[in-house]
């Protein structure tokens, strides 16, 4: 799992929702009929663009606190991998340039920590109950402060 940026789950279909995608793949191949919404060349400029999305010294230390503290959590048997606080910076950084900023917030490592960290995990022997790790990650983001600062400025 650690080759991906971040795990996403998707909400089970309702029956109407499902029958009504039976109903489209009954004599359609909708699939085959997708396009691409993007070139290469975009994803490449957002890609830089991305790097640029200023991230404030404080906000650098706020996001090793948060990794550090899965590598020293009792629940976690591993915790993050420099690789993965590397992806973390920069789905911050990506979250943050969606949001039209270019600069990062406290509330953009609260919104992308959970897909991006938890599956990353490796809990102790009897603390996986389906939910664990996206719990823990939960309560490392609520026990560490959160900066606060004016984060646009450089």
């Amino acid at each position: 799992m650690d080759r991906f940026l971040m795990k996403l789950s998707m909400e089970a279909l309702s029956p109407a929702e499902e029958t009504q995608m039976i109903a489209r793949f009954l004599t359609e191949e909708p699939l085959a009929e997708l396009s691409s919404v993007c070139q290469k060349e975009e994803i490449r400029t957002l890609q830089e663009a991305c790097k640029e999305v200023y991230l404030h010294p404080e906000l650098v230390q706020y996001l090793v606190r948060i990794v550090q503290e899965t590598r020293v959590n009792s629940k976690i048997a591993s915790g993050v991998s420099p690789r993965g606080t590397l992806a973390f910076l920069r789905a911050v950084q990506g979250h943050a340039l969606v949001q039209g900023r270019n600069y990062v917030v406290p509330e953009d490592f609260k919104t992308v920590a959970v897909p991006v960290l938890a599956h990353r995990l490796t809990m102790q022997i009897g603390a996986d109950d389906g939910r664990a790790a996206e719990s823990v990650i939960e309560e490392i983001l609520n026990r560490i402060d959160l900066p606060t600062e004016n984060w646009s400025g450089r």
